[in-house]
């Protein structure tokens, strides 16, 4: 991966700093279901956003400042979380920014920064970190939904991101709910299909990750409707969607 370095003055306090973007990256596998890309845009991710040396602010660009973030970086909470020592750089940056993100009233935008801090979590093996932070995230994106601008631009993608993160957090119980709502919406075949991984991982009380590609090569023996599926014209997903085999087999 090629990067390019750029010189950047922060918005809030006026320090110049360098920040570092790749100049061009490649997607070198699957992603996994909740939408994490392969290598090399993967390694990338520590690119995303900057921190700014003096004055702790985090943003995409810290050449553009929000009107209300100098006051909520001076905040007992943003500072903390600042310089939390029991967690990556890069995850207390992501966190960072999400609480940002959080106190303006973009919380879609906040609850992706959580679940990037997952991302973090899970490569540092902080398996207890990463779980609360997807538990945020889920709070966040439940929010996210109800307001304007914020719906997900394909059809049951905000009900597969939201059922990977609560079975990844262990909250198996509510997958198979999310997504049902997520499969009686138009959705494209793979979005379906994805869905239908899903309830069969939660039912085998699977909470590790998986790809996309898993999902697209299962194939189904049996299709299983709840009795409740295809009220309010609802259409039944087809077994080339994937459907979702028999739980207990």
């Amino acid at each position: 991966m090629a990067y390019h370095s750029t010189r950047v003055v922060c918005k809030l306090c006026g320090t110049e700093s360098t920040a570092i973007s790749p100049a061009s990256y490649s997607y070198l596998g699957s992603p996994d279901l909740d939408t994490r890309p392969p290598e090399t845009s993967r390694s990338a991710l520590r690119y995303w956003l900057q921190r700014c040396p003096q004055c702790g602010y985090c943003a995409p660009d810290l050449a553009q400042g929000l009107t209300l973030a100098a006051s909520i970086i001076t905040q007992r909470q943003y500072q903390a979380q600042l310089s939390n020592r029991a967690l990556p750089d890069l995850a207390n940056t992501l966190l960072c920014w999400s609480l940002i993100q959080e106190r303006t009233g973009n919380y879609r935008a906040a609850a992706w920064a959580y679940l990037r801090a997952a991302w973090v979590c899970d490569d540092a093996l902080l398996a207890d970190v990463a779980q609360r932070t997807r538990l945020n995230a889920i709070l966040l994106f439940n929010q996210a939904p109800r307001l304007p601008g914020n719906y997900p631009s394909e059809a049951g993608t905000h009900e597969l991101v939201l059922a990977d993160l609560n079975r990844r957090a262990g909250r198996l119980a509510q997958v198979a709910d999310i997504c049902w709502q997520g499969l009686s919406k138009d959705a494209p075949a793979e979005v379906r299909r994805a869905l239908a991984f899903e309830m069969h991982l939660a039912a085998c009380h699977d909470t590790a990750c998986h790809t996309l590609d898993e999902a697209y090569q299962r194939r189904y023996r049996s299709i299983v409707y709840p009795a409740s599926f295809g009220a309010a014209g609802q259409s039944a997903p087809t077994a080339a969607d994937g459907g979702i085999e028999a739980l207990a087999s």
